[in-house]
């Protein structure tokens, strides 16, 4: 999301994790970046608090490129019963956007090494031949 021209979250919310957002600030992809650390440790602190039955978290690349993993993960949790042809038809949802993998291309030295981490924490897969260490 840090390299999405798309940044309408960061600015409708970022005032809620940084006291030093100014309102018009055009958001970098550092702050994006940022942004989008602070926005899902703070959900998956607050929803991993509601317990397992409660809160799930999806990782909506791997929803786009597992499908049936994904799918099925959320139709447990819900426990959501369907047939098979009900779920094949589930598995024709998600659309993997032509975006998705972009960051490959870019460089990522930008970033720290430790927001680095935390977007693989989140467990998504971080490769990129242009990144340098960024401490």
């Amino acid at each position: 999301m840090a390299l999405s021209k798309n940044q309408r979250q960061m600015k409708n919310w970022s005032g809620l994790f940084f006291t030093d957002w100014k309102e018009g600030k055009e958001a970098t992809p550092e702050d994006s970046l940022r942004f989008w650390i602070a926005a899902n440790n703070y959900i998956n602190k607050h929803g991993s608090s509601l317990g397992p039955a409660h809160y799930l978290q999806i990782n909506f690349d791997q929803l786009c490129t597992e499908p049936e993993l994904i799918t099925r993960r959320i139709t447990d949790f819900l426990d959501i019963k369907l047939d098979q042809q009900e779920f094949n038809q589930l598995l024709e949802l998600p659309k993997s956007p032509p975006t998705i993998g972009r960051y490959k291309n870019q460089d990522l030295s930008i970033f720290h090494d430790n927001e680095i981490q935390e977007v693989i924490k989140f467990g998504f897969q971080v490769e990129n031949e242009h990144k340098q260490q960024n401490s």
